[in-house]
């Protein structure tokens, strides 16, 4: 009876822990780098490496969760997530460290845990392509990621957040995953296929931008809703989020996607929801996830239609 409750506790651990980390990671923000890097490889022409792809795809992905970790540890330090502590699930960070639940330096370990897996896979990859530009480009974008809201740049802190974001989840990510087949870096169409993604990345942050103005304002935090005020939020919203379909269609027309590609203009379907959302709930918090979901919707047609559209 003894070893069984013991062995009962061992596993309640060990699924308590799993459960932290899933939660500390923000899981489910994973496909803003997960669709960006498929279509990459959709992209290429030529019979794909499953080795080069996963290692490639390891890469990406614990960049993308060491920065989602990273960000929730130096927002807490700044203080910023600390004038809201609800947790929202698609804004304001998962707010572990100001329940209680993890302390700053759980975070800070787990960042860098991510970190070193993401160099570690970009060292394999390196040596099999036999290119130093994996690991060199692979650490840029890491140390980027960082750099969005951790001292000394916190980029975000300086209405930077939004065209770094865009660039490392867009252009970046899709030539890295055509990087990893060709061993060399694409031309103006994996720029063009990734506009759109892009877009559709920085639209998230502008839409999350409006609840976590408050706390942003009064910790110092600049970002672009700063520029246009809360209540306006929603025409920047509007604007970005047809922009990023229109890019997406767009490759149809420059013939660098099939017609699927066209499909991007459904976009602006959940787009419109979620700015309709932000006009009239802009201080709603609660309301304010409705807007998250849908564009993060958003940004799934853009690249599903992308991938289609380059598989035609």
């Amino acid at each position: 009876m003894g070893d069984m409750a013991t062995h009962a506790a061992d596993r309640t651990g060990l699924f308590a822990g799993i459960k932290l980390v899933a939660a500390a990671s923000r899981l489910p923000f994973v496909s803003a780098s997960l669709l960006p890097y498929l279509l990459g490889l959709a992209a290429y022409e030529g019979r794909l490496d499953a080795l080069h792809s996963a290692l490639g795809l390891a890469v990406v992905l614990c960049a993308h969760l060491s920065a989602n970790v990273a960000n929730d540890w130096a927002d807490s330090r700044s203080g910023v997530d600390w004038h809201d502590t609800t947790p929202y699930g698609f804004f304001g960070g998962s707010k572990l460290i100001q329940r209680g639940v993890a302390d700053e330096r759980f975070f800070l370990r787990l960042a860098a845990a991510y970190g070193l897996a993401a160099l570690g896979a970009a060292a394999a990859l390196a040596a099999l392509l036999r290119s130093a530009w994996v690991p060199l480009a692979a650490g840029a974008c890491l140390a980027a990621g960082w750099a969005y809201t951790a001292r000394p740049l916190r980029l975000s802190y300086r209405r930077l957040g939004e065209p770094l974001i865009a660039l490392l989840f867009g252009p970046a990510i899709v030539h890295a995953a055509l990087f990893v087949q060709e061993g060399t870096f694409a031309g103006a169409r994996a720029w063009a296929l990734s506009a759109g993604p892009g877009l559709m990345v920085a639209l998230i942050l502008v839409c999350n931008e409006v609840p976590d103005h408050p706390a942003d304002a009064a910790s110092g935090k600049r970002t672009w809703i700063d520029v246009v005020g809360p209540r306006r939020g929603w025409m920047l919203h509007a604007v970005l989020g047809v922009a990023g379909a229109l890019a997406g269609a767009a490759t149809y027309a420059a013939s660098y996607a099939g017609w699927p590609a066209l499909l991007s203009l459904a976009a602006v379907a959940p787009v419109a929801r979620a700015s309709a959302v932000l006009r009239r709930h802009w201080n709603d918090m609660p309301r304010l996830t409705v807007a998250s979901r849908y564009t993060i919707a958003a940004h799934a047609v853009v690249c599903l239609s992308l991938i289609a559209g380059v598989c035609t």
